[in-house]
């Protein structure tokens, strides 16, 4: 019986022992999958729609790319949505900054030089004068203006109480928010730059990691 016993000691001892890996199959165990050849990578990773063809990536769920290292792909990906981001952003603070407005209507981008602040966008697409096809909308603030006169509101309020040529009565409501839409855009425009480096290199996250 005692015999039996030190077998189990020293078995529960062995299971106790802390297993040592080499440094080579630390290395291996510590990437997410394991690496393979090309004709395993695309029978185990590539995924063809039966009922579109269209391929993609199990791991990443992103178009088939045809490549081991899903993570670079992303990071790619990462690059060209952040630059495309920035160039949007950087064309509206551009449009803010100097006071181009939308047209009421279609939101076409219009820019006034001189003249009243009563805008007429004539073969608009969503015109509020449907027979002549035209947009009657103030410059200040954007509100569509309508008859008599096109000088006022829906409910027949006077828009310009000075007058086209003064600023509407809404003008301080819309400066104030118009002013804080360019702040946000300028906030965002800082924020994507922060990702990159000074040589407009994408920085690597934290967690960024190079598989396969």
């Amino acid at each position: 019986e005692n015999e039996n016993e030190d077998k189990e000691e020293k078995k529960q001892d062995e299971d106790d022992t802390e297993f040592e890996l080499s440094p080579t199959d630390q290395e291996l165990i510590s990437d997410e999958r394991v690496r393979c050849c090309y004709e395993c990578w695309l029978d185990h990773y590539r995924v063809i729609c039966s009922e579109c063809d269209h391929e993609y990536c199990r791991e990443c769920t992103l178009d088939w790319h045809d490549n081991y290292d899903c993570d670079e792909i992303k990071r790619a990906r990462t690059e060209q949505q952040l630059r495309k981001r920035l160039h949007d952003a950087q064309t509206k603070e551009l449009l803010l900054r100097e006071g181009c407005k939308e047209c009421a209507g279609c939101g076409i981008l219009v820019q006034k030089s001189e003249g009243c602040n009563h805008m007429t966008h004539e073969n608009c697409s969503n015109p509020n004068d449907f027979e002549a096809k035209k947009c009657h909308f103030c410059y200040c603030c954007g509100d569509l203006l309508f008859d008599p006169y096109r000088k006022h509101e829906e409910d027949g309020t006077l828009h310009f109480k000075n007058g086209v040529f003064h600023e509407c009565r809404k003008y301080v409501d819309a400066k104030s928010v118009r002013d804080q839409r360019h702040e946000n855009v300028k906030s965002d425009i800082q924020e994507i730059e922060n990702e990159f480096d000074e040589n407009g290199i994408l920085i690597k996250q934290d967690n960024d990691c190079i598989v396969m």
